[in-house]
């Protein structure tokens, strides 16, 4: 196999497995971990569960504590704690947090309707 082919296979894998992480990191209950998504984690905690209180809004409960994780003002006045409380630092840039990006669209999959 040519270095081009290997080269276009890893990228092929990669994108796929990128890919099916968020789709795979969460059950149907909203559970997800660090084992989940390893180095990409976001927060201080090791697991957690996603919820969808209202169409687009999210919450995180980890540790018996509730935080707003995203669209928080649109459900119930938005009384959680802030998700940044438990948000890690991102290694790789200095003075900002890691991207709740997949977390966050895993859980907009949890507040589509069957």
């Amino acid at each position: 196999m040519s270095v081009r082919n290997r080269r276009a296979r890893n990228l092929s894998v990669s994108l796929i497995f990128g890919l099916g992480l968020g789709l795979a990191a969460c059950s149907d209950s909203g559970k997800i971990s660090e084992k989940d998504y390893g180095h990409k984690w976001p927060f201080t905690v090791a697991s957690g569960t996603l919820e969808c209180v209202d169409p687009g809004t999210l919450l995180f409960h980890a540790d018996g504590k509730t935080y707003g994780l995203y669209n928080v003002m649109a459900a119930d006045g938005g009384n959680y704690l802030p998700i940044n409380d438990i948000r890690r630092d991102n290694p790789a840039v200095p003075l900002m947090k890691m991207s709740l990006a997949p977390i966050i669209e895993v859980g907009l999959g949890l507040c589509k309707e069957p």
